[in-house]
């Protein structure tokens, strides 16, 4: 017995060999060194004792001056020598009377709703906030690291994670040449990271941004990615590509799609976002690609802008080319709402805008959209490719839109800052071609079905383009570019893309226009039919 004995308190001495060396260490404050943080722990749990301990025993950089928790039963109570000084709604309060420097939340798996209620409690004090992030994970190395980090806008507009069809997402590209267009856009080089997981025999990765490419390459690297420069708009370029590599599964990510940019140039919108699509999309069909999936945007639902109406039209030519294709390829639209961190969105455009000192610029305090992490809706585009029966348009469950003004309150708070104090919000006005708020499909003509999947949805619309008709018409369009005036092309886009709605739709659209003023400068010449 004595000798099983000695046999565990070896074992144990082992496994904690860095916390007992690091408690036997004194911790000298040396000449210069910075005082340590006041730290208060929302959390006395499991994860927010172990962090209490390694804050006392492994390094200088934290004066634990107690918890706050909502089990009345552990209110009161000293854990390691510090108080739980009460519930987390009197984290404020405890904060201003202890003069606590950093609130660190060490809650193990909490959800991103009740993080975003601690967060508002926090972010009434003056104290910096933290989060404890895979607590157990990290306390389990027991290599004296603090994983403590700031909070993002990622952890508070986080969703619940998504589970992923490995098998189907495998199915797809595995011992398959997958082309990305766009590929070093946000969407496009995201794609890449995710399709190199299911062992593509090549990766494809076309755009017209060489620099892009190269960064992407740096980053991924191996032979399996081939870069390639090109305009998908440029039909011998896309020919010379399909010619030579065949690829079995095309993800069509380019576009042009920043709103107010492209109300001044429709020519250009209509050159990549249709004319690029129709491109892709015929080698796709010529050459016996077996997936074809193009990305959209919410925007196309009910568009009132241009970039919008190019997506829709996009997104009916597609159709078309299903009815028109082979059984070789099977096409598919996948449509989805804002994406967290892509280049020229909001959260990247305050961070930039708080680093400089502000003001943060909003357009309207009423403005609203949905957002989604890249990696979820990547993840989820592949699984709708895998997913697709051909002609299928899907679209992602973006959960609630948010209040942009909140956002950036969040934001500035995150960054240790205080509005209208540090800092100013200062709003511009709507800008040509945006809407107040998004809608992922238009409840008038667009019916939402279940998948496999209960963040892919399938949409049923009975009003689709004949296949014949509608390529001649897209045809007509793309010759209009080099002939017509912006007016009358812009005229032709928006007929276009309302071309298959109801009278009813149409309307609606109409008046949302109208209530929102200044969201679209041309004339509404589109609903002359």
């Amino acid at each position: 017995m004595i000798g099983g004995l000695l046999t565990t308190a070896g074992f144990t001495a082992l496994r904690y060999r860095h916390r007992l060396v690091g408690s036997a260490l004194p911790h000298p404050a040396g000449a210069g060194q910075v005082p340590p943080q006041r730290a208060l722990i929302v959390g006395a749990g499991e994860a927010g004792q172990l962090l209490a301990w390694r804050m006392q025993h492994q390094n200088g950089h934290y004066e634990l001056i107690g918890f706050v928790d909502d089990d009345p039963e552990k209110v009161g109570l000293q854990i390691h020598g510090a108080p739980v000084w009460g519930a987390i709604s009197h984290v404020s309060d405890v904060v201003a009377r202890l003069q606590a420097d950093l609130i660190v939340i060490a809650m193990h798996e909490v959800g991103h709703e009740r993080l975003n209620e601690i967060f508002d409690l926090c972010q009434t004090s003056t104290a910096r906030i933290q989060i404890l992030p895979d607590v157990m994970a990290h306390l389990a190395e027991g290599n004296g690291i603090e994983p403590l980090r700031d909070l993002t806008i990622e952890d508070l507009l986080g969703r619940p994670p998504r589970e992923v069809d490995e098998a189907a997402c495998r199915s797809l590209v595995a011992g398959r040449t997958v082309l990305v267009t766009g590929a070093a856009g946000s969407i496009g080089s995201e794609l890449c990271r995710q399709v190199t997981r299911y062992g593509p025999e090549r990766i494809l990765a076309l755009d017209q941004n060489e620099t892009g490419l190269y960064e992407l390459a740096l980053e991924l690297g191996g032979s399996a990615l081939l870069l390639l420069v090109g305009d998908v708009s440029n039909e011998a370029r896309m020919e010379a590509i399909w010619r030579e590599h065949r690829p079995a599964v095309v993800f069509h990510c380019a576009a042009y799609k920043h709103v107010p940019i492209l109300e001044a140039f429709p020519g250009e919108a209509i050159r990549t976002n249709v004319q690029g699509t129709r491109t892709v999309a015929e080698m796709s069909r010529r050459w016996g690609t077996e997936r074809f999936v193009l990305i959209s945007s919410d925007k196309a639902a009910c568009p009132i802008n241009v970039m919008g109406a190019s997506k829709r039209v996009g997104e009916l030519l597609t159709m078309a080319m299903q009815e028109a294709g082979t059984e070789t390829t099977r096409f598919a639209v996948v449509r989805f709402g804002n994406v967290l961190g892509s280049r020229g969105s909001v959260v990247p455009t305050f961070e930039q805008e708080i680093a400089q000192g502000g003001p943060l610029t909003i357009t309207h305090p009423h403005m609203r959209r949905y957002f989604m992490s890249i990696e979820e809706a990547v993840s989820l585009v592949i699984q709708a490719g895998a997913y697709t029966r051909g002609g299928d348009l899907f679209v992602l469950d973006m959960g609630e839109e948010v209040l942009i003004e909140h956002l950036a309150h969040k934001m500035i708070r995150l960054r240790g800052l205080r509005m209208g104090q540090d800092i100013e919000i200062e709003y511009t006005g709507v800008r040509p071609g945006e809407k107040l708020s998004e809608i992922l499909h238009c409840p008038l003509c667009e019916v939402l079905e279940p998948t496999r999947h209960p963040s892919i949805l399938r949409m049923r619309n009975d009003n689709q383009p004949p296949s014949s008709a509608w390529l001649a018409i897209v045809e007509a369009l793309i010759r209009l570019v080099d002939e017509a005036e912006e007016q009358e092309l812009t005229a032709w886009l928006f007929d276009m893309a309302h071309f298959f709605c109801p009278e009813e739709c149409e309307a609606r659209t109409r008046a949302a226009g109208d209530e929102q003023p200044g969201l679209h400068t041309s004339p509404r010449m589109w609903y002359h039919k």
